[in-house]
């Protein structure tokens, strides 16, 4: 994010971990033979995303 006031650029990192624990056993276990697209057991989203959006409106909202 550019911040025009103090002429500064700040990233955020919000991707999160990888979810480690999402294999193809735990998902054969639970008697599934796909990922799902939608739910907790979905494998398709940034954990982290919307802490990162948390933190960037605090921060835009903290400079203006």
């Amino acid at each position: 994010m550019y911040n025009a006031k103090d002429n500064k650029v700040v990233a955020i990192n919000a991707s999160g971990r990888a979810g480690e624990k999402a294999t193809i056993k735990l998902y054969k276990g639970k008697g599934l033979d796909k990922i799902p697209s939608r739910g907790y057991l979905a494998a398709n989203t940034v954990p982290g995303v919307v802490s990162g959006w948390d933190k960037a409106f605090k921060y835009a909202k903290k400079k203006s």
